[in-house]
């Protein structure tokens, strides 16, 4: 006869001392940080650069305007501006709000379980469970991420302060949950569903949670339906008000502030759609209890679209929900706490599994929220385990073992956040079929100079993904830059082909996306570029056709959106046309327009005093010029500030000029030509020699090099004494 498994018996709820309480949500929150510690030097990352640096709300502090309903998800945006008038486009600070704010949730969670179960044990572990969770690393590593963050932390405080109205019937409490539900809303639209964990919360707890004499919710009680009906019945109005809550915020999520940009149904009909959300409930399941492999994009092929109701995966997939949902129901009467964890997990996840289509198929951080239901339901399992006879040390080891594998997950996951090449490299080694990782890893070789790995990348996120906007726009960039690259070396053949390559491209790109302003931009690039090439094979008029097309491009772009940091330095290349056409008046009309946004962008400084000289304005020339030179210090820029110095016969402050130069760049042939040539022009022969031959020994057959002997040919012939010199330098 085999030996039945004796527990303790359920001791009535503990009333653990308030300071125990304190250490243990200090302990949770010291956790919470130690795991993610490590983000705070992370880099920005992907939609950080839109959502932070490039918004103009964000920059420029415009409190009263992100505030309003039309700004997208107005507390997150709120929360960036304070961290922008802190610390500017510094990372540090966001990061290091986005780890307080994951203690704090986590904190919120103990708090919360306590609050319902007045078990330590449960609220203890649950809230562990929360914070160590590997999932959450994508949530609270991304600075992006704080989305769910911020709904997460207004839903459990509502949450908090509705248990704390059953027990007290303060209508405080329930204004202070509507403002929970308000600002959750306004965070991210995931809130929508606080109304309904509230009636879920109101369901399955005994009316004395939160009172002395608490019944305990493992004790037997009526069926879920019976529960349900009588709740109804007993309760309507408050129901109704919920739901009336919960229809506004989706009203709000759905037509005031359209959050997607998902047109149609996965999968092109109802049932694929529909078992498409069957797919990823069964998904994010797996991953909440087994967190691996973690992705951060799923686009492309990545995650696959049902095929129909009656596809093998989808049918597999109904199984398991249909066995989710049925435990859950059933274990209500024997346990309603574990029926209260498994249906919180599913309640938020509901906006998230596709009922209505939206478009991010699906993306780790949205298990942020529904981790707390899995909390509660481990919380209570380590409480039974804790509490077999003899079992308790063992129970401990398995839910330390648990918390450090997760830990080190976490610990792991971290650094894949840590920069854009280390995201999207582990993103396509985890998910090979992601578009926007093969993109976005494409565009990053491209900047390093690796245009080969550049275009692989690329050419494979269009292929997984033909509609790609951003892949093709991408392309288009990195074609536009080999093709300058080349010019700029001479190799104008070369830079012709690379350019002609570029435009249909980015014709693709727009065509695809004619909203888009990107390809745009850099369709207009590509058109000036192919001007500088007809002016170098003497062809005018060629080169005025495209430049005319450039311009229209450029200010295609102007007119559409001149609140956008990143296009406004398009102002930038359009100016650059001008010049390069020889239209120094209509150049200084943008760029002053530029400036005005951008009073410090060096190219823009030079650009104006580089028109004021072209003009014959040297006076007007110098100040944009010093300022220039002073931001961003090139030979290019002192030269011609030291070249306005002279036409105003300020010949000793070129000279100082030029020396300032030499001293950063004293590699610049061109510098101690200039030099030479000044010192020249005072009549200070010796150093007129010595920086000429220097500028002759670092560059012998540069384009300066025939001047330079002339030079020295013409000074050594009238100066005694010096011709031994120069034949030394000559004969090099």
């Amino acid at each position: 006869m085999s030996k039945r498994r004796v527990t303790k018996p359920r001791r009535k709820a503990p009333t653990a001392a308030k300071g125990a309480n304190l250490w243990i949500a200090f302990l949770v929150f010291a956790l919470a940080l130690g795991l993610y510690v490590s983000t705070i030097n992370h880099e920005f990352l992907f939609d950080d650069i839109t959502l932070i640096i490039q918004h103009p709300r964000v920059a420029e502090l415009q409190w009263l305007k992100i505030l309003s309903f039309h700004e997208y998800r107005p507390i997150r945006t709120l929360t960036y501006a304070v961290n922008y008038w802190l610390g500017g486009e510094d990372p540090f600070g966001y990061h290091l709000f986005n780890v307080v704010l994951h203690g704090l949730n986590a904190v919120l969670v103990f708090l919360l379980l306590h609050k319902i179960t007045s078990w330590p044990v449960i609220a203890g572990a649950g809230a562990v469970i929360f914070a160590s969770h590997p999932v959450q690393s994508a949530a609270v590593a991304y600075v992006s991420g704080r989305k769910d963050l911020l709904a997460t932390f207004f839903m459990l405080l509502g949450c908090y302060w509705y248990v704390s109205y059953r027990s007290t019937r303060r209508r405080s409490f329930l204004f202070l949950c509507l403002l929970g539900f308000l600002l959750g809303v306004l965070s991210k639209e995931v809130a929508i569903v606080l109304p309904a964990l509230l009636l879920l919360l109101d369901f399955c707890l005994p009316k004395e949670v939160g009172s002395r004499g608490q019944k305990s919710l493992t004790e037997p009680r009526a069926t879920f339906f019976s529960q349900l009906g009588r709740a109804i019945k007993q309760s309507w109005p408050f129901y109704a008000v919920g739901l009336a809550l919960a229809a506004v915020g989706l009203y709000y999520a759905l037509y005031l502030l359209p959050a997607s940009r998902k047109i149609g149904l996965w999968g092109g009909s109802l049932e694929t759609n529909l078992g498409t959300s069957f797919k990823l409930f069964s998904h994010y399941l797996k991953l909440a209890l087994v967190p691996y492999p973690l992705i951060a994009d799923y686009s492309g092929d990545v995650f696959p679209i049902s095929g129909g109701l009656f596809e093998p995966a989808t049918v597999f997939s109904i199984v398991i929900f249909v066995g989710f949902l049925t435990f859950a129901i059933w274990t209500y009467a024997k346990n309603a706490l574990l029926s209260l964890g498994m249906f919180w997990f599913l309640i938020t996840l509901l906006p998230v599994l596709h009922i209505f289509p939206f478009h991010e198929i699906a993306a780790d951080h949205f298990l942020y929220l529904p981790v707390v239901g899995l909390a509660l339901v481990g919380g209570s399992a380590v409480d039974y385990l804790v509490r077999v006879k003899d079992k308790t040390l063992l129970g401990w080891a398995l839910f330390g073992l648990l918390i450090a594998v997760w830990g080190a997950l976490t610990l792991d996951r971290n650094q894949d956040w840590k920069n854009e090449q280390a995201l999207w490299a582990a993103t396509v080694e985890q998910a090979p079929g992601s578009s926007r990782a093969n993109s976005n890893l494409g565009n990053i070789y491209a900047n390093q100079g690796k245009s080969d790995l550049g275009i692989y990348y690329t050419k494979r996120s269009i292929e997984l993904d033909p509609t790609g906007t951003v892949a093709w726009n991408n392309l288009g960039a990195i074609y536009f830059t080999q093709g300058e690259r080349a010019r700029r070396k001479g190799n104008l053949k070369e830079a012709l082909r690379l350019q002609k390559e570029a435009v249909p491209i980015l014709e693709k790109a727009i065509e695809l996306d004619p909203s888009s302003d990107p390809p745009v931009l850099m369709l207009a690039q590509c058109y000036k570029e192919l001007a500088l090439l007809a002016d170098a094979r003497g062809r005018p008029d060629e080169a005025f056709a495209l430049r005319s097309r450039a311009i229209k491009d450029f200010l295609r772009i102007m007119k559409k959106e001149r609140r956008n940091k990143l296009l406004q330095l398009a102002w930038l290349p359009l100016a650059g046309t001008f010049i390069e056409a020889g239209y120094h008046d209509q150049a200084l009309y943008y760029l002053h327009t530029l400036l005005k946004s951008h009073p410090n962008e060096p190219q823009g400084l030079y650009y104006k005093g580089l028109c004021y000289f072209k003009l014959g304005q040297f006076r007007k020339a110098i100040p944009p010029l010093e300022e220039a030179c002073r931001i961003r210090p090139s030979a290019e820029y002192w030269s011609l500030l030291a070249k306005s110095y002279e036409e105003v016969d300020e010949n000793r402050k070129a000279i100082g000029i030029y020396l300032r130069a030499a001293q950063r760049m004293p590699g610049s042939a061109e510098v101690h030509h200039n030099l030479g040539v000044v010192y020249h022009r005072v009549g200070e022969w010796e150093l007129a020699l010595r920086h000429l031959k220097q500028a002759l020994r670092l560059s012998p057959n540069g384009a300066l090099a025939p001047g330079i002997r002339s030079m020295l040919e013409l000074i050594e012939s009238n100066v005694p004494g010096s011709s031994s010199h120069g034949s030394d330098t000559l004969s090099q």
